[in-house]
């Protein structure tokens, strides 16, 4: 075995999908593949100024310098797999991710390590992923990979986006990551772009804003709107907290960090300020705060001192008064009538009744 690379390094795993069946299946003709397949990782390996680091008789864990060695040895690998035609229609996957690891007694016990393998278990038959560090090691993406999004891999805390970059275009075995818990809208959504324009400039930056207003105004609906357009900007999404169900003060920030997914002991402030440090900047949109204004002042500020990446949306009868809020009162939509005495409610309402199947005659729908 060469000298392990030590710094910056690629770690790539690589198997045969369904070896213990093939050997059940083909005894001697699958170990002969097997070891001619254990040949080519090694000479390919090689070949690309990697490290076989070790073998597992279906498969190996190969250490790189390079992440553009790295990449080009698994598409060799793979390529000579697919083209050999020993009848047995053995196939292999591959898997790889870049990261910081030095060499231990000739190992690695770093993160990277395990995170490239759990991307090789998140690969298909005939494919090779690779995650988003890889892909800038390499300068980018090909014009013929495909980004799968971020995924969440097991054991991973943090989502990890995956790259296509041969073999079949099947979906990975991970699931991505929701984005949004946000409702779709079902209906249009009239009169309000201008606040939503409003809205939206408010939270360009992390912070507070809060949405004022008597009941009936359309808070709710208003603050989902511009919650369905956050989640398509920031990196950790947007998710809507609703309060109308909560009864108790001591509940409101444990409702927070239930809907954000967090570790139940998130709820003190010491573990929560640990939670928040590990996800990307995202929308918190926490609805109907006013029956439990205190609390849910008492809450957002605890959010903005340990995540200082949250964009918080509140909804509320009235202000939170908490440091660095920013009020916006939107009008009622009978407000401001255009030059023909027309309103964004009638707009609204012809809308509505053309849904149901009611034509408003001329004459009334003014």
């Amino acid at each position: 075995m060469g000298a392990l690379p030590s710094g910056d390094v690629t770690f790539a795993f690589v198997d045969v999908v369904g070896s213990t069946r093939l050997l059940q299946d083909h005894g001697d003709a699958a170990v002969r593949m097997l070891e001619r397949f254990q040949h080519d990782v090694d000479t390919t390996a090689k070949a690309s100024d990697g490290v076989v680091v070790s073998t597992a008789g279906d498969g190996a864990f190969l250490a790189f310098g390079s992440a553009k060695a790295a990449l080009s040895a698994l598409k060799q690998i793979q390529l000579r797999r697919t083209t050999e035609d020993d009848g047995l229609g053995a196939q292999v996957r591959g898997g790889l991710h870049r990261g910081y690891a030095v060499p231990v007694h000739g190992d690695y016990v770093a993160l990277p390590v395990h995170v490239a393998a759990r991307v090789t278990d998140a690969a298909g038959a005939r494919q090779v992923l690779a995650t988003e560090a890889v892909i800038e090691a390499v300068g980018g993406p090909q014009p013929d990979w495909h980004d799968f999004g971020e995924r969440r891999l097991r054991d991973v805390v943090t989502p990890v986006r995956l790259w296509h970059v041969d073999g079949p275009l099947t979906p990975p075995r991970a699931d991505p990551v929701r984005r949004s818990n946000v409702a779709a809208a079902h209906t249009s959504f009239v009169g309000r772009d201008a606040q939503i324009a409003q809205l939206l400039a408010a939270l360009e930056h992390p912070g507070l804003v809060t949405i004022v207003g008597p009941g009936g105004l359309g808070k709710t609906r208003l603050a989902s709107e511009v919650g369905r357009r956050l989640a398509e900007t920031l990196a950790g999404g947007s998710w809507l907290v609703e309060l109308s169900g909560v009864e108790r003060a001591e509940e409101v920030l444990a409702t927070i960090v239930a809907t954000l997914d967090l570790p139940r002991d998130a709820a003190t402030e010491s573990a929560l300020s640990q939670a928040l440090t590990r996800r990307p900047p995202l929308a918190v949109i926490i609805d109907n705060c006013e029956h439990l204004i205190d609390a849910a002042a008492e809450a957002v500020d605890v959010l903005m001192r340990h995540g200082p990446q949250l964009h918080i949306l509140c909804t509320s009868r009235e202000p939170l008064d908490v440091a660095g809020e920013i009020v916006i009162r939107p009008q009622s939509l009978l407000a401001s009538p255009r030059a023909d005495g027309s309103t964004a409610a009638g707009d609204l309402f012809l809308q509505r009744a053309a849904a149901v199947g009611y034509a408003v005659p001329a004459d009334e729908s003014s």
